[in-house]
C-alpha cells in the first residue's frame, strides 16, 4: 500500500516499531487470520500519527489505499451494529489526527480541558475496543455495547492506553518530532512544574482509571448485564470482551517498554546526530508505572524496571497541577471520571433546556395517573359517551393494574375500575403510614370515590355539617363534591343546600372548556357531582371534552394538565447552577414574571388563581439567583407574599395563613427571603426555630408534598445554612446538632450501591439519591457524597436524562410524575455540589 517505502518508514523502522509484536501482545487469543487482519489497521493507524496528519496526502494517497483495502476486508465480518460504530469511531479517530495537526501548526499547546476533550472525541480507545472484538469474532449484543458501563469501560480502557503513550512517548514528542499534544506536555505548561512531576501527575490519573475499569468491569457492567437479559452465549461474549480488554493493556505496556519506536532518538536517526539536532540535553524522567488496584493485570509481561538512579526524588506533586488534569480526565479524590462528569451535565442540562417553550414556560408533560383516568372512565360511563375512549381508559387501567411496581391505592381503584373487586372493598388502610394531617380528609374523599365506583360503601359523614369553604380552592371544590355525592348516593339530597349545587355550577362555568384551576382530581371530581343532581347540564359536556384535550398518547389522563410556574421556576434554577445560557434564564424569567398574580405570589402553573408559599419561594429563588436588579420589583411583592403568610408558631403553610404550617415551606420561605435577612429578621427567626424544633430524633423531617426523606431534608439544611454568623449565638450550637443528625441518617440510610431510597431501606432511586446529595452539599460535602455521585452516573441514559420512581404528591400521598423530575433534581443536586466544592476551594480546603 505504500506506507513503507521512500519518504516514509524505511523497511528498518518498521521493522523496530514491531507492530506485530504489539498486535500478538494485546490479542494472545487471537485467530491468526483475524490477528493479522488487526495488525494491519494498527500499521495503518500508525502511518496516520506519523504521517499522514503532518503532510497530508491528496486522495489516493497510502492512507486512503490502506483504508479502503482494510475495510473491504473487515465489514463483512460485521454485524450491522458493530460496523456502525466501528466506522464512527474510525472518521472520529481521523478527525482527532485532523485537531492534532492544527495544534501543531499553531505550535499552540491545548490546555487540559481541550486536550482531554480531543483525546475523548477522538475514539481511539473506543476503536481499540471494537478491534477486540475483530480479533476475538464475538461482536457485543447492541444493548449491552451501548450501555453507560460499557461506554463507561471503554472510555477508562482509552485513557489508561492515552496517558501510558503520553508518559512513555514524551521524550521522542518533545524533543524530536515538536509535538504539542502530549498529556504530560498539557501538565507541564498548564501547571509550571517538571516534567518530572508532570509524568507523576499523569500517572496518578492513569492509576486510577485502572481502578476505575476494575470496578465497572467487576460491579456495574454484570447489573447491566442482568438488567438486559443477555442469555448465557451473550454473557460469555461481554466476559471475553472485558478480558480482551485487560489483556490488550498488558500487552500495550509490554510493547511500549519493547518496541523501537519510542527509543529517546527519533527512529532512524543515530543516537549522535540527534543529540546535535536537539539542542541542549534536557535531562530525562523516570517513566512511572501505574500503582493501585487493578495494575497486575496492566502489567502483565512487563519487563523488570530499570534501576532507579541515587539521585534526588522529584519533589512532590502539587495538588493544584493535579487538579488541572484531574478535573479534565479524572478526579483522584472523588473516584469519578470529571471529565465525563461534565460532559453528562451537559447532556442532562440539555434534557433539562429543552423542556422550555420559546416564550420561557415549563411544558413537560405530567404522566397518566390511575385516579384520574379512572375518574374519567366512571364519567364517560355514566354519561354513556365516547365507547372508543372508554376502551382505550380500560386498556390503560389494565396495563397500569399489572405493574407491580404501583401503590396498592391506586391499585385498588384501577381493580375496581376493572370490575376485579367486589362490592365489600374497604378504603381503611389504603393510605399506608400517612399521617398527614389531611389524612382525614383524604380518607373520606378516597371513601367516597370508591362508593362511586361500586366498590364500597358510602362513608359514614354529617354531611350536614360538612363545610367546604376556607381550603384551597381545589379543596374546596373537591369538598363540596364529595358532600353532593355522598348525599345523592346515600339518597338523602335533602342534606345538601341550592348554594352547595350553585357552588359547583359557578365553578365550573367559570372554568370555559378549561380544566379547573389546572386540578383535574377536582374538576373530575365536581363533574361527576353535578352529573348526580343535573345529569344533562351541558357543562359535563364541556368538561369532559376539556380533559379530553390533555389526555396522554396511551390513552391515560395525568394529574395536571401542565406546571409551567413551580416546577419551572425548580427547573430553571438547576440550569442556572449548571451554568445555562443567559439569554435561556432571562427568558424563562421574564415569563414567570408574567405569572406572578394580583396577590403578589405566585400559582403552581398559568390560568391558575391559588397562590401558595412553595410556588412563589421557587420562583423568588431563582430569580433572585438570575439577575436581582431585572427582577427587583417581582422579588420584592413575592417576599412580601410569604413574609405575610408566617403563622404563630413561626411555621408557614403551603396555601392559606392560619392553615397548619409544614416543613418544607417554612424552609422555601427561609431560602427566599433570607438574603434580606435583616429587613426579615422578625419572620426568619422563628422559622429557623420551628424548623430545629420540627427534626425528629433520626434526623429526618415530616416528607410533606415528597415520598423522600431526604427532600426536606435538602430543603431544610440549605434553609439553616442561610443564617448569618451574628444570629448563630443565640441557637445555642442547634445548627450544628440537627446537621449532626441530619448527616448521621443520610449516611446510615445509603444503600451498598451508592443510592438511597425513599425511606431508609428502600431500593435506590435517582431521585432520592439526588436529594440526599443536595443536602450533602448543604452539609459539606461528607464522604458518602462520592459513592452518591458515583450511583448516579451509574444510571445516567445515553441521551443525558435519568429515569426513576417518582416521589412528588399530589393530592398527598398519591404520587405523580414528570418525565424530567429526575433530571431536574439530578441536575440541581450536581450544582449544589458543584457550588460546594467551589466554596471550599475558595477557602483552601483540600477536597
Amino acid at each position: 500500500m505504500g506506507l513503507v517505502g521512500p519518504g516514509v518508514w524505511s523497511e528498518r523502522q518498521f521493522m523496530e516499531m514491531d507492530f506485530a509484536r504489539l498486535c500478538a501482545s494485546t490479542h494472545p487469543d487471537a485467530e491468526a487470520g483475524r490477528l493479522a487482519l488487526v495488525t494491519c489497521w494498527y500499521s495503518w493507524l500508525f502511518f496516520l500519527d506519523d504521517f499522514y496528519a503532518a503532510a497530508p496526502t491528496a486522495p489516493g494517497g497510502p492512507a486512503d489505499r490502506a483504508l479502503a483495502d482494510l475495510w473491504a476486508q473487515t465489514h463483512p465480518l460485521m454485524t450491522p451494529d458493530w460496523c456502525r460504530r466501528f466506522a464512527q469511531s474510525t472518521v472520529s479517530t481521523i478527525d482527532e489526527h485532523r485537531q492534532e495537526l492544527a495544534n501543531s501548526a499553531a505550535q499552540q499547546v491545548p490546555g487540559p480541558l481541550e486536550y482531554a476533550a480531543m483525546r475523548r472525541a477522538g475514539c481511539a480507545g473506543k476503536w481499540s475496543a471494537e478491534l477486540v472484538e475483530l480479533a476475538h469474532g464475538t461482536p457485543l449484543a447492541p444493548a449491552i455495547a451501548h450501555a453507560l458501563p460499557m461506554r463507561d469501560l471503554n472510555d477508562c480502557f482509552s485513557d489508561v492506553l492515552r496517558l501510558h503513550n503520553d508518559i512513555v512517548s514524551y521524550n521522542r514528542e518533545t524533543q524530536s518530532e515538536n509535538e504539542v499534544n502530549n498529556g504530560v506536555l498539557v501538565v507541564e505548561r498548564s501547571a509550571g512544574c517538571t516534567p518530572q512531576e508532570a509524568a507523576e501527575l499523569v500517572n496518578q490519573v492513569l492509576t486510577l482509571r485502572l481502578e476505575q475499569f476494575r470496578h465497572i468491569a467487576d460491579v456495574e457492567l454484570p447489573a447491566a448485564v442482568a438488567l438486559h437479559g443477555l442469555g448465557p452465549a451473550e454473557r460469555d461474549i461481554v466476559e471475553c470482551h472485558v478480558g480482551g480488554l485487560r489483556d490488550f493493556m498488558a500487552g500495550d505496556f509490554a510493547w511500549h517498554n519493547s518496541t523501537g519506536r519510542y527509543a529517546d532518538s527519533a527512529p532512524g536517526v543515530t543516537p549522535d546526530t540527534a543529540a546535535a539536532a536537539a539542542g541542549p540535553p534536557v535531562a530525562a524522567f523516570r517513566v512511572p508505572g501505574p500503582t493501585g488496584m487493578g495494575t497486575s493485570a496492566a502489567l502483565l509481561g512487563r519487563r523488570p524496571a530499570d534501576p532507579v538512579s541515587d539521585a534526588a526524588p522529584a519533589s512532590p506533586p502539587r495538588l493544584d497541577a493535579l487538579g488541572l488534569l484531574a478535573s479534565a480526565i479524572g478526579d483522584p479524590v472523588h473516584g469519578t471520571c470529571e471529565f465525563p462528569v461534565k460532559e453528562r451535565a451537559l447532556r442532562l442540562r440539555a434534557q433539562v433546556a429543552g423542556c422550555f417553550d420559546d416564550r420561557g414556560a415549563f411544558e413537560d408533560v405530567c404522566a397518566s395517573r390511575v385516579l384520574e383516568s379512572s375518574m374519567m372512565l366512571t364519567l364517560l360511563r355514566q354519561t354513556r359517551r365516547y365507547p372508543a375512549v372508554q376502551s382505550s381508559l380500560v386498556g390503560f387501567l389494565a396495563v397500569r393494574q399489572a405493574d407491580l411496581g404501583l401503590g396498592l391505592l391506586e391499585r385498588r381503584i384501577a381493580e375496581a375500575s376493572l370490575g376485579l373487586t367486589g362490592p365489600d372493598t374497604a378504603s381503611q388502610g389504603l393510605l399506608g403510614d400517612f399521617d398527614h394531617f389531611t389524612a382525614g380528609r383524604k380518607q373520606m374523599m378516597l371513601g367516597t370515590y370508591l362508593a362511586v365506583l361500586g366498590a364500597a360503601a358510602y362513608p359514614e359523614l354529617d354531611i350536614s355539617s360538612l363545610d367546604h369553604r376556607g381550603h384551597a380552592s381545589w379543596v374546596e371544590l373537591a369538598l363540596c363534591s364529595v358532600k353532593v355525592l355522598n348525599a345523592y348516593g346515600r339518597g338523602r339530597p335533602d342534606l345538601i343546600s341550592d348554594e352547595d349545587r350553585a357552588y359547583l355550577l359557578e365553578r365550573l362555568r367559570s372554568a370555559r372548556r378549561e380544566i379547573w384551576e389546572g386540578n383535574i382530581g377536582a374538576h373530575l371530581l365536581a363533574l361527576l357531582a353535578v352529573h348526580a343532581f343535573a345529569p344533562d347540564s351541558q357543562l359535563i359536556g364541556d368538561g369532559i371534552d376539556a380533559v379530553l384535550a390533555v389526555r396522554n398518547p396511551d390513552a391515560g389522563v395525568p394529574f395536571i394538565p401542565d406546571y409551567t410556574a413551580f416546577l419551572g421556576s425548580v427547573a430553571a434554577l438547576a440550569l442556572a447552577k449548571s451554568g445555562a445560557e443567559r439569554l435561556l434564564l432571562t427568558r424563562i424569567g421574564d415569563y414567570l414574571c408574567l405569572q406572578q398574580n394580583e396577590d403578589d405570589g405566585w400559582p403552581f402553573t398559568e390560568r391558575v388563581q391559588q397562590t401558595d408559599v412553595e410556588g412563589t419561594g421557587a420562583v423568588v429563588e431563582f430569580l433572585t439567583a438570575v439577575d436581582p436588579e431585572r427582577y427587583g420589583e417581582a422579588i420584592d411583592r413575592g417576599r412580601r407574599y410569604i413574609a405575610a403568610m408566617a403563622d404563630a408558631d413561626g411555621g408557614f403553610p403551603t396555601y392559606l395563613r392560619g392553615h397548619p404550617t409544614e416543613v418544607v415551606m417554612t424552609a422555601n420561605a427561609v431560602l427566599a427571603l433570607a438574603p434580606e435577612w435583616d429587613r426579615y429578621a422578625p419572620v426568619l427567626l422563628p422559622a429557623v426555630q420551628y424548623l430545629l424544633r420540627a427534626q425528629k430524633p433520626d434526623g429526618t423531617f415530616e416528607r410533606s408534598w415528597s415520598l423522600s426523606e431526604a427532600h426536606a431534608i435538602r430543603r431544610v439544611m440549605h434553609a439553616l445554612r442561610c443564617v448569618p454568623e451574628e444570629a448563630r449565638g443565640g441557637l445555642d450550637g442547634a445548627l450544628d446538632r440537627a446537621a449532626a443528625l441530619a448527616d448521621g441518617y443520610l449516611s446510615d440510610s445509603q444503600n451498598p450501591d451508592g443510592g438511597w431510597g425513599q425511606q431508609a431501606g428502600d431500593e435506590s432511586d435517582p431521585i432520592s439519591t439526588a436529594h440526599s446529595l443536595g443536602a450533602g452539599a448543604a452539609l459539606g460535602t461528607p464522604p458518602w457524597c462520592r459513592r452518591g455521585t458515583d450511583y448516579l452516573l451509574r444510571h445516567q441514559r445515553p441521551d443525558g436524562g435519568f429515569s426513576s420512581k417518582p416521589d412528588q404528591v399530589a393530592p398527598r400521598p398519591i404520587p405523580y410524575d414528570f418525565p424530567h423530575l429526575a433530571d431536574i433534581f439530578v441536575l440541581n443536586a450536581l450544582g449544589d455540589l458543584q457550588n460546594a466544592q467551589a466554596g471550599k476551594q475558595k477557602d483552601g480546603e483540600l477536597l
